[in-house]
């Protein structure tokens, strides 16, 4: 897959949102006419601020392949092997309250791919493997299908052998979610999958519904949660049993 840059719009936005205080600093050394350190502060800090997210997103660089992901900046690099021990996690963050809350339906994949686009969230994708980890934003170019490529490589590789973990009765952990014979343990609380309404992401934590009943039964982060659309897939096909 080529290399990815991020958008501009994260760059500009900085920029925009400290331009108040390159006007407050540059009134400022023109009231006084004289060099004052508070004021050539207000303007060098932001302008710095601004430098390095600017260079740093310039250089960002993203590639996905077959085998492996990657992650270059000015920094340095990483790179992730895509095998059974990768985790991805997702960090659902909602704009403007819960104007961007989405519901968990259809198929598996809307987790990683459709939420993003359809929903208006902005969801940070972690990805961890063999003590590595690399965090990419939804700025990136191409974020998108990224998240087809991670969710088809979940849900072929390492969905398949977390079903057959179950059906042979043994614990299928999700972090601070377990499986087992048709429950959830979520720390010291018991949830039948049978009594399970519907599953969504709000404020950053997906929360597990009840048939009929106005509280939720749970409330986890979804940082939290490693490979989230193995957990709804194993959800569904086991509620479909």
């Amino acid at each position: 897959m080529s290399e990815y840059k991020s958008t501009l719009m994260l760059r500009f936005g900085v920029l925009l949102f400290l331009s108040p205080v390159y006007v407050l600093g540059g009134l400022g050394l023109y009231h006084d006419k004289q060099l004052d350190i508070l004021n050539l502060l207000f303007l060098m800090v932001p302008l710095l601020i601004v430098a390095i997210v600017w260079i740093y997103y310039g250089s960002l660089r993203v590639g996905l392949g077959e085998q492996v992901i990657s992650k270059k900046t000015i920094f340095g690099s990483t790179e992730i092997k895509l095998d059974k021990g990768l985790k991805v996690f997702l960090d659902v963050r909602t704009p403007m309250g819960d104007l961007g809350n989405a519901l968990f339906k259809g198929t598996p994949k809307y987790v990683v791919s459709k939420i993003g686009s359809e929903s208006k969230l902005h969801i940070n994708i972690v990805i961890e493997n063999n003590a590595k980890r690399i965090s990419l934003d939804s700025n990136i170019k191409g974020i998108s299908e990224i998240r087809d490529k991670l969710s088809e490589f979940l849900l072929e590789n390492i969905y398949p052998h977390l079903f057959e973990k179950y059906k042979n009765h043994t614990k299928v952990i999700f972090g601070p979610i377990s499986i087992k014979n048709g429950a959830l343990d979520v720390g010291k609380k018991q949830i039948n999958i049978g009594d399970i309404g519907k599953i969504e992401t709000r404020k950053g934590k997906l929360i597990i519904g009840s048939k009929g009943k106005l509280f939720a039964l749970a409330k986890i982060p979804t940082l939290r949660i490693p490979n989230l659309v193995c957990f709804i897939s194993l959800i569904n096909q086991i509620s479909n049993a």
